[in-house]
C-alpha cells in the first residue's frame, strides 16, 4: 500500500479530534472501531473542502464508501488529541482511493493509518456513476501534484 509515514505533511486536510474517556475500551486504549468514526470525520472534511458536494445532489450523484481498513501501529489512551489527515492517493473514472493518518499529540507520532475506496453512485438509478467533472476538478485543485504527475 504505502510507505511508513511519520508526519501529516502530505495530507492536505487535517482536523483535530479530542480523545474522550468513552472512546477507550476495557483494555484502556482507544477502541479500534472508533478510528473508523475518526476517518469518517476527516473524509467528510476532505469531501466538503471547497464546497465539494455543491450541485452533486441536484445531479443525484454522490460519493459512497466502498471499503475501509485500518492499520493500528500504537495504542492511544485518554487523555490525548489526534490530528487526523486525509488525502487522495489515486483517481479513476468512477472512484478514488483515500489514505488516512492519525497523529497523537501526546506520542508525537502517527499511531494509526487507514485506506478506503470511495465510489460515485447515482441514487436515482442505483448504479455506479462517473465522477462529475466539477468534482474531479476540485480534487485536482486540492491536490495538484497528485494529478500533474
Amino acid at each position: 500500500m504505502s510507505k511508513i509515514i511519520k508526519t501529516l505533511d502530505d495530507y492536505p486536510i487535517q482536523i483535530k479530534k479530542v480523545i474522550r474517556w468513552g472512546d477507550m475500551d476495557a483494555f484502556q486504549h482507544v477502541n479500534n472501531t472508533k478510528y473508523f468514526d475518526y476517518f469518517e470525520d476527516v473524509r467528510i472534511a476532505y469531501i466538503f473542502e471547497h464546497n465539494g458536494l455543491d450541485n452533486l445532489m441536484s445531479l443525484s450523484v454522490g460519493p459512497i464508501l466502498k471499503n475501509i481498513s485500518a492499520k493500528y501501529i500504537r495504542p492511544v489512551t485518554y487523555p490525548d488529541n489526534l490530528i487526523l489527515g486525509s488525502r487522495v492517493l489515486n483517481i479513476k473514472s468512477d472512484r478514488f482511493d483515500m489514505e488516512y493518518a492519525a497523529y497523537s499529540e501526546q506520542q508525537k507520532t502517527i499511531t494509526t493509518t487507514g485506506f478506503s475506496t470511495i465510489v460515485f453512485f447515482d441514487y436515482k438509478t442505483h448504479e455506479k456513476s462517473p465522477i462529475p467533472e466539477p468534482y474531479k476538478q476540485r480534487l485536482t485543485d486540492l491536490q495538484p501534484s497528485l494529478f500533474n504527475s
